[in-house]
């Protein structure tokens, strides 16, 4: 718009100004209205709910976050005119307010001292680093208050289990995070070095509500039944939020008609994505024409963003290296290690590496490296037949049959083939008249085409033409097929394109 600006005169760039802050004021207006009725919803009167609207704290407020974080306050009974007071406290998350609310609470704060004020970024992180002196002394804490034992009588952690008294010098955030691996260790019988070095690999575990924590567990355990070992290793899970994972199994309680629970234990870092994203997620694998039992081994796609799903399938559509992976089951594997996979064929292209498989591309970094240190160029196949497979529609077994009567078929790149085909079924080539002679579509396309204007010239098909002059449609490709592997004496060698021998 600047750059409109300077090139108009006075009085259209006073028009321009003015339309631009028309459709401003006209969006903000819709979005206003709908944030006022949600606030109103909640009780707050007319008057408040305009004063939080002209706050800068709703203005990109999401409705549905908004409505969550509201709810949460009224179950914990608070007072709708501290947020008037403190609008800023609309742009926090109902989990991140909750965490906090309860970790204040179990430290020892008294109810009615706790402010939603408190809960902010900057305040919560002060108030951990007051000792719990300083906060008896300003009557937040209760005086015979002991921070430790009061945080840990929100667990089950058994009474005859001895507990030091808290020392009022510390601060308060080091006194929590203590309490906590304190318990962690206990109930996942670790060593005290096996809990710090989780919290030192998860720095979100710090300040999480104990409460939360367990109740995390618990689902985790009791509802989904993964093993407390398994737990172990994804100690981040304890930092998430109940509610989310409580959510998530009632609203995708199945993956593929099967319970969605042995996939979660399979893959644990499933709950790390809000119910909305995997829900959006299975509907963008539908309009792919994919099935939810095409997940199964690929449960890591439910780990990405929806945004991430949808632009990765998109570009395997249209990015010609992938294109003949765009029908394969196992194209999601692809989604998962995409940016990978884009620079492994770069790479293996600038070395003249021929058959780039989906497997080789999507494999991890060891297996990889030794494959391309082995110099192994060969294909299984396997792209080549579900690519044909879709395409033309036959059986995997007569396709694979077929090919394997080739003696250099594993030699043959899946892009050769995709290419190839496509060229057919542009100049006009029935999927009945390509199916009857696959194996041409194992030659470059350049050769093909060569020899598809020679099939139209040569004298020595005259006895192939109809009445009209023209090659018989059933013949023509198997002309061409000829006229490929005359110089090499039908050895099968035509494939390797050596173009000047058709000449001779």
């Amino acid at each position: 718009m600047q750059f409109l600006l300077k090139h108009l005169c006075l009085k259209c760039r006073a028009k321009l100004v003015h339309i631009g802050l028309a459709y401003k004021s006209t969006s903000s207006i819709v979005e206003n209205t709908t944030t006022m009725a949600a606030l109103q919803q909640y009780g707050f009167t007319e008057c408040e709910a305009q004063q939080l609207v002209d706050s800068k704290s709703v203005e990109k407020l999401e409705i549905v976050k908004l409505e969550r974080l509201l709810k949460t306050v009224k179950k914990l009974g608070l007072s709708l005119e501290e947020i008037v007071k403190c609008p800023r406290f609309l742009g926090l998350s109902s989990s991140m307010f909750d965490h906090r609310y309860k970790i204040l609470q179990e430290i020892g704060f008294l109810n009615d001292k706790i402010k939603l004020e408190f809960i902010l970024q900057r305040k919560f992180c002060n108030l951990l680093k007051l000792s719990t002196g300083e906060l008896k002394k300003e009557g937040l804490v209760g005086k015979n208050t002991d921070v430790t034992r009061n945080i840990l009588s929100f667990t089950d952690l058994p009474r005859d289990i001895h507990v030091p008294e808290t020392d009022d010098s510390q601060c308060l955030g080091l006194i929590q995070s203590d309490a906590v691996k304190s318990y962690l260790c206990w109930k996942l019988d670790m060593k005290r070095e096996e809990v710090d070095q989780r919290f030192r690999s998860y720095p979100f575990l710090h300040y999480k509500s104990i409460r939360l924590m367990i109740q995390c567990y618990n689902i985790m355990v009791k509802n989904i039944g993964m093993p407390v070992e398994k737990v172990k290793r994804n100690a981040y899970l304890l930092q998430g939020y109940p509610d989310n994972y409580l959510d998530l199994l009632k609203r995708v309680p199945t993956l593929g008609n099967q319970p969605i629970e042995p996939f979660i234990i399979a893959t644990p870092k499933i709950l790390q994505s809000t119910t909305e994203t995997i829900l959006e997620i299975l509907q963008i694998l539908k309009e792919n024409n994919l099935r939810e039992e095409d997940l199964f081994p690929h449960l890591r796609v439910l780990t990405l963003s929806a945004t991430t799903v949808r632009e990765r399938l998109q570009r395997l559509q249209t990015d010609p290296t992938f294109k003949p992976f765009v029908h394969n089951k196992r194209r999601l594997k692809m989604v998962i290690h995409f940016h990978c996979a884009k620079n492994r064929t770069k790479m293996l292209n600038e070395n003249k590496w021929r058959c780039s498989t989906l497997d080789l591309l999507s494999v991890g970094k060891k297996e990889f490296d030794e494959r391309y240190k082995m110099g192994t160029d060969l294909t299984r196949g396997c792209d080549t037949v579900n690519m044909l497979h879709n395409e033309l529609d036959l059986p995997r077994k007569e396709i694979r049959g077929i090919l394997k009567q080739h003696p250099q078929w594993m030699q043959i790149p899946v892009m050769t083939v995709s290419r190839t085909l496509d060229y057919l079924q542009q100049v006009g080539f029935q999927r009945p008249q390509i199916s009857a002679c696959i194996h041409l579509l194992m030659y470059p396309m350049e050769d093909v085409a060569k020899c598809l204007r020679l099939v139209e010239t040569s004298s020595e098909v005259d006895c192939c033409r109809d009445s009209s002059g023209k090659v018989r449609p059933e013949l023509v490709l198997h002309l061409v097929l000829y006229f490929l592997e005359r110089p090499y004496h039908f050895t099968g060698n035509g494939i390797w394109g050596d173009t000047s021998l058709l000449d001779s």
